[in-house]
């Protein structure tokens, strides 16, 4: 009895309860390759419990939902945990069951009876992490909502000199002095055309004017006003 007990805790403690834990299952039923990895890691097994398939790379389902549990923890939450209560959950917080956060995922199980017995095993609701806070695009933009407004009025010259700026720990936002390095950071994440030069183009810095009109000082030839 104490090896079940203690396994039904630790399921509990988890988040998941099923009655196949010691079923097995194979890479072949994973989409998502780093479960897949995960799931063959673990050595051949004789038969895969889900597709049938014999003497293939698995694990015990116990053990992929453990480790499957264990990567949501980052970004995923049961809202009991982390939204307030009114009468029923905010409504500007998006709660959603086991079955929708397979989705949300990309159905990273590509087995059907795998997808099923997930959603029984996990059976609560689901919410991201920290749901008050901004998202990252939405912390990004207004970030360079007030760089540019730091800029434009306050320190436009001496900004990247500027020690940062006190800030409180409940601020989201990102220091006026790290946003360039934010924006190059999102601008190689995004695989962006900007980072694809070609040997033969030719990148310079202009500006506009009547073409009867010749610019000679430095006013007419330097950064706009």
């Amino acid at each position: 009895m104490g090896f079940y007990k203690n396994l039904m805790l630790e399921q509990q403690e988890r988040g998941f309860s099923t009655n196949r834990y010691f079923d097995k299952v194979c890479q072949h039923c994973i989409n998502d390759p780093a479960l897949a990895a995960f799931v063959a890691g673990s050595g051949l097994i004789e038969e895969c419990g889900f597709c049938r398939r014999t003497q293939v790379f698995g694990t015990e389902l116990g053990a992929l939902f453990r480790f499957m549990a264990e990567c949501l923890e980052a970004d995923w939450d049961n809202p009991l945990n982390e939204v307030g209560w009114d009468h029923g959950f905010h409504d500007f917080v998006d709660i959603i069951a086991s079955e929708e956060l397979l989705w949300q995922l990309d159905r990273p199980l590509g087995n059907e009876e795998l997808h099923e017995e997930f959603t029984f095993a996990f059976d609560q609701q689901w919410c991201r992490v920290h749901p008050y806070r901004l998202e990252h695009t939405e912390m990004l933009l207004l970030s360079w909502r007030h760089f540019s407004n730091i800029v434009k009025k306050a320190k436009r010259y001496l900004l990247p000199l500027a020690p940062p700026e006190p800030r409180d720990d409940s601020d989201e936002l990102l220091d006026p002095t790290e946003m360039l390095d934010a924006i190059g950071d999102a601008i190689m994440k995004s695989g962006s055309r900007m980072l694809k030069k070609a040997d033969n183009v030719r990148i310079v810095r202009a500006r506009a004017h009547e073409a009867s009109i010749e610019l000679r000082t430095a006013k007419e030839l330097g950064s706009p006003p």
